[in-house]
């Protein structure tokens, strides 16, 4: 009988840290990006052979961090230096991203590619739609931690990511409808505030501001407001979809 162990020929499509221990493994796949933490993120660049160059990389000092009062005084103060062993080492993205890609060849990796849909054939098999109107098909396995906007997620999840608010303020939250009141509350220190005005259908919305230059938008560079979204408390992926 023949007892040399069979490779795997399951195709894959894959972030970085899984893709380089499924490199050393022999196992094809495609990728994206992925952030370090003990216990998760060091867990998998050990397996992938990275943990000891990931400790020549990691920022401990990065790891302060102050929660100030608006006078400047300190409230609290944390930091890992001198930590024999830190939880939660930083590391800076370019590095983490070469260091990744340092276990990788050229072609294991797809530039270029954003994703917007990944759909389940007849045969079991996974497609990968992309935004350029190309598609990559047959895969047995897609691993989509691609976070709140993930394009995998609705395989197994029919819930939509939701816009980050407080509903129902009156009923669930009384002492916060208390402290808003009827009409606008404003919190003012210095030269910064915060602003929350109740609208007729219950609805809070909130302000900030700040005092600056006439010209402060001119010369502030470019930037980027953005909403924030989340997934409700609790909330699962409902549905089976094994390839």
């Amino acid at each position: 009988m023949d007892s040399t162990p069979h490779q795997s020929s399951i195709n894959v499509a894959i972030v970085l840290t899984l893709a380089t221990i499924l490199k050393a493994t022999g196992i094809p796949f495609k990728g994206g990006m992925l952030d370090i933490h003990k216990g998760s993120g060091q867990l998998a660049l050990a397996k992938a052979g990275l943990l000891d160059e990931f400790k020549k990389r990691m920022r401990v000092d990065a790891t302060e961090f102050y929660l100030r009062y608006s006078d400047g005084r300190v409230h609290w103060h944390h930091t890992e230096v001198g930590k024999e062993d830190p939880d939660r080492p930083e590391i800076d993205r370019g590095d983490l991203r070469n260091m990744l890609l340092s276990g990788l060849e050229e072609q294991d990796v797809e530039w270029g590619k954003r994703l917007l849909r990944v759909e389940k054939g007849e045969d079991a098999k996974f497609t990968l739609h992309f935004e350029d109107g190309t598609s990559a098909s047959g895969f047995d396995v897609v691993v989509g931690a691609d976070g709140t906007w993930s394009r995998v997620r609705p395989l197994r999840s029919d819930l939509h990511s939701l816009l980050s608010s407080i509903s129902e303020l009156d009923t669930r939250f009384p002492k916060l409808a208390e402290f808003v009141g009827n009409g606008s509350c404003m919190l003012v220190d210095g030269k910064v505030g915060i602003m929350a005005q109740k609208s007729g259908d219950g609805s809070v919305k909130t302000y900030s501001f700040i005092t600056v230059g006439e010209r402060w938008k001119e010369e502030s560079g470019d930037f980027t407001i953005r909403q924030l979204y989340r997934y409700p408390p609790g909330h699962k992926l409902e549905k089976n979809c094994s390839g």
